[in-house]
């Protein structure tokens, strides 16, 4: 299946990863390289026309407003899925609204697996294939993260229980950074900090 996606930068690595791991074939335009580089919207439009379904993540960002009318005619011959903070941009897709609903859950949620199961979604969606998914996985909103833990804590004392064979002498010190970040696994800074 070929995916054209338009997507905040965020989002880009993780979903690279989900369509390695799936075997999908993914086009992506961050926001932000279309927002700077206008001259990449006819690359983006010329491989919306290809693809097999269209996934987009609507901003606010001024190239939408160009996006928009185009979309309007590609969503005659290609399936759009129309996700973001506003609902009211869900009326560009093509599929139902409760696809669109639960697609926007497994963005939201966010994660490795989450991903991978929303492109086995959408497959099933748009190509009637039967590929067996999950449903969108809960991931804590907030934690205590660590690059040594296996997983976020929940809480400030499981925490402490976990690092006092590492702690050391002296004040602690923790800083607080997005949880777009750790779920998409991509902490490569605040590893370094750490």
């Amino acid at each position: 299946m070929i995916i054209t996606a338009v997507m905040w930068g965020s989002y880009a690595p993780i979903l690279k990863r989900a369509a390695a791991a799936t075997g999908c074939t993914l086009r992506i335009f961050p926001n932000r390289v279309l927002e700077d580089n206008p001259e990449k919207m006819d690359e983006a439009l010329a491989a919306m026309r290809t693809s097999d379904v269209v996934l987009l993540y609507h901003t606010s960002d001024m190239f939408w407003e160009q996006l928009d009318k185009e979309i309007k005619e590609i969503r005659k011959t290609v399936p759009v899925i129309c996700l973001g903070t506003d609902p009211l941009t869900w009326g560009l897709s093509t599929v139902d609204t409760s696809i669109v609903a639960t697609c926007q859950t497994y963005l939201t949620n966010n994660g490795d697996e989450n991903f991978r199961n929303l492109l086995g979604y959408i497959e099933n969606v748009v190509s009637g294939r039967d590929i067996p998914v999950e449903p969108p996985l809960a991931v804590p909103w907030d934690g205590l993260y660590h690059p040594d833990a296996p997983e976020v804590f929940l809480n400030a004392g499981d925490y402490r229980a976990w690092y006092a064979p590492r702690a050391c002498e002296g004040p602690w010190v923790a800083f607080l950074f997005s949880r777009v970040s750790w779920a998409s696994s991509n902490c490569a800074i605040e590893d370094a900090l750490i």
